[in-house]
């Protein structure tokens, strides 16, 4: 990854308290595909950018990781409940005690049962989140949302913690 600029970032300053707080916001390359990622943190942004720096590389690093623990927690069986509770294709008989093959999502995408891993990985885009840089760096976060194409949780996104130690936590549906 290249070396972040200042200038590069969308910027804002509020006071809390005493004490000067910033936002920062840029849309970047991550793991092949463009996100807006969102920064918060103390201090002057320019300070900040050795350990934004260090967070991207990470996040960078880490696709493999957070998509172990995203199938750990079990999303691909989550998203079958989900899609399972969709729309049965028209020529379906509901008298019949055997589940179709496929159902259809909210956005009319066909979606066979049952679904793979693999397709479940490669369902997953990364929409966003927002990184909360801490003075300790081990204590430092990104708060992740993914999205599925086919869109199995109708709307919904997987969050998924990245802490600065590289710990992966998956806190479950949110949206």
């Amino acid at each position: 990854m290249q070396p972040l600029k200042a200038e590069q970032f969308y910027q804002e300053a509020y006071i809390n308290g005493d004490e000067p707080l910033y936002d920062a916001e840029i849309e970047l390359d991550i793991w092949g595909q463009s996100c807006h990622l969102g920064f918060d943190f103390t201090g002057e942004l320019s300070e900040n950018l050795p350990e934004i720096q260090r967070m991207l590389e990470l996040l960078e690093n880490s696709r493999a990781a957070v998509e172990q623990a995203i199938l750990a927690y079990g999303m691909c069986s989550v998203a079958e409940d989900w899609v399972s509770g969709g729309e049965p294709p028209e020529d379906y008989d509901m008298e019949s005690d055997e589940d179709p093959e496929y159902y259809y999502t909210m956005e009319d995408e066909k979606v066979y049962l049952p679904i793979t891993e693999e397709a479940f990985l490669a369902s997953l885009r990364l929409d966003g989140g927002t990184v909360y840089l801490d003075e300790k760096p081990e204590e430092s976060y990104f708060d992740l949302f993914l999205y599925c194409k086919p869109d199995y949780f109708a709307g919904h996104v997987i969050e998924v913690f990245v802490e600065g130690d590289g710990n992966i936590k998956v806190n479950g549906l949110a949206g």
